[in-house]
This record gives C-alpha cells, structure tokens and sequence, in this order.
C-alpha cells in the first residue's frame, strides 16, 4: 500500500485518485467579496444621486477608508440624464469641502455591521488635490443603469480615498459604489 492523504477531522477517509492518477475534488468556489458577505457581513452599497454644478470636473462622491481593512472596489454603475463622463481618482488629499454625510448599506440583513469611513456626496466637493485619475468611465444619457466591474479591483488602503468627478457637470447621475472590506492576503 503506497502513500494515503486522510482528511484532517479524525474519521479517517481518505482521498480517492481516479485511473488518471487524479486526486477527487468536490469543492465550492465563491468569489472573496460573497465570502466576505456570508461570513463577515462586510460588503455595501453606496448609493448617491447627484447633480454636478455647471463647473468641469466637479467632485460628487468622496470616500474615505477609515476601517483597519482595505477597501475593496467592486464596481461602480450609474445612470445619466445626458451623456457624462465620470473619473475615477484614487489618493486626493486635503479636506473635503461642500458635501454631505451618505451612509453604505450593508447587502447582508443579517449582520449589523457599518462601513468604517467618511461617504459624501455634493454637487462640487472642494478642498481637494494630488490625486491620480485610475479609470474614465462614459456614460451614455438616458440609457439603463450601465455597471462597470473592475478587472483589478480597486484597493483603497487605511486613510485614503476614492473620489468621482463629473466631466461636463450640471447632469444628474444616479449611481452606486460596490465595495467590501477585506483582510490582505498573507501570502507574497
């Protein structure tokens, strides 16, 4: 009898290798954002509704990360009365002037857990500068809420920030941000 892998709970089963020589896996794989909902209850929504003034490259929605974790930026979807563009700036320093308190909603009922972090959004948030433009996303207006899923995720660490500008401004967009928090892998 050659070399034999057991489980780890005692019982003593043990693995079966099928007549290629290939170990028999039964296993269930779910993304790191639905296994950080089901165990952790820390993913959310944050839904704004905003007018950009009629200045070019208004700010209308500023996070902040003040939760021990990183930030974790799903993707972002919106609706335009009128074709906009919308960038997407990590690292804006400063002090955010003119916006007003949002709270995310966290997408599991069960848990009561609440987003660590500054949420604003206004019509042209001042105060700010020094960031970097990562993504400009086009929407085109009156069309469906259009989601753009990221194909790296967004990562804003401890005390930094997320921020969206509207390019033409004085259009309304009606948006979300998908975003949860996550411990960092360990593994390099």
């Amino acid at each position: 009898m050659g070399f034999q892998i057991e489980d780890g709970s005692g019982k003593g089963y043990q693995a079966k290798v099928n007549n290629e020589s290939m170990i028999s896996v039964y296993a269930v794989i779910d993304s790191k954002q639905s296994h950080t909902n089901i165990r952790h209850g820390t993913s959310y929504n944050l839904l704004f509704s905003q007018t950009g003034d009629s200045t070019a490259s208004s700010c209308i929605l500023y996070i902040k990360n003040e939760d021990i974790e990183p930030l974790i930026v799903k993707g972002i979807g919106a609706n335009v009365a009128s074709d906009e563009y919308i960038e997407v700036v990590l690292n804006d320093s400063g002090t955010p002037v003119g916006g007003s308190a949002i709270a995310p909603v966290n997408l599991n009922s069960g848990i009561n857990n609440v987003a660590e972090g500054v949420f604003q959004s206004g019509s042209n948030i001042t105060g700010l500068s020094g960031g970097s433009k990562a993504f400009k996303l086009f929407y085109v207006g009156g069309e469906p809420t259009k989601y753009f899923n990221f194909d790296q995720d967004i990562i804003v660490a401890r005390n930094r920030t997320l921020t969206l500008y509207c390019v033409n401004g004085g259009i309304l967009i009606e948006g979300f941000v998908s975003f949860f928090f996550h411990e960092e892998d360990s593994r390099n």
